[in-house]
């Protein structure tokens, strides 16, 4: 995948549910980033796993998309399936 040191231990589940939501909004790079106002380029690492989903992005998406998504899609505290 090209960053498998990043993505060992389930360290990004919480990017791989920010790229699932994209998808499924049929949402854009571009649209997101404008929204969040932050650079495309930087949407698409974290979108791709070559970015952490820092506190500051997930603070960012929070105040374009509503802070309960966010929690939704960022919340470390998920009970095991």
């Amino acid at each position: 995948m090209g960053c498998g040191k990043m993505m060992a231990g389930g360290l990004h589940d919480k990017n791989e549910r920010f790229a699932a939501w994209m998808d499924v909004m049929r949402i854009g790079n571009t649209e997101v980033a404008k929204n969040m106002h932050i650079s495309g380029i930087h949407v698409w690492k974290v979108k791709e796993g070559k970015a952490e989903l820092s506190d500051s992005f997930a603070w960012k998406f929070g105040q374009a998309y509503g802070f309960d998504l966010a929690q939704r899609l960022f919340s470390t505290d998920r009970e095991p399936a």
